[in-house]
């Protein structure tokens, strides 16, 4: 007995079906963000292919946009300084025994 084929699966090789519904995932998120945005999401995402992992370490961030050709420009400004872009944590106290 042998079971209906759907066609279109059936031309593909295997895990080509994954990757196109990566790929539709992957554009339908493009339109959240602006073109740099989503070049750096690009460039990690072929990162994280090349190397096997995951996640890349913030070294490697920093490589990655290197390689895309971002620098630090300028020190920061006397505006960025004031106030941190994240409020610091509060420290946590150990429990007493």
């Amino acid at each position: 007995m042998t079971l209906p084929v759907d066609d279109k699966l059936a031309t593909e090789l295997p895990g080509e079906h994954l990757e196109k519904k990566r790929r539709r995932r992957n554009e339908r998120n493009a339109a959240m963000y602006d073109d740099e945005v989503f070049e750096l999401l690009q460039a990690i995402d072929l990162w994280r292919r090349k190397s096997h992992r995951s996640f890349p370490a913030w070294s490697e961030v920093i490589g990655i946009m290197k390689g895309l050709g971002w620098k630090k420009v300028g020190e920061p400004t006397a505006a960025a300084s004031e106030k941190p872009a994240v409020e610091p944590m509060e420290e946590i106290q150990p429990k007493p025994e």
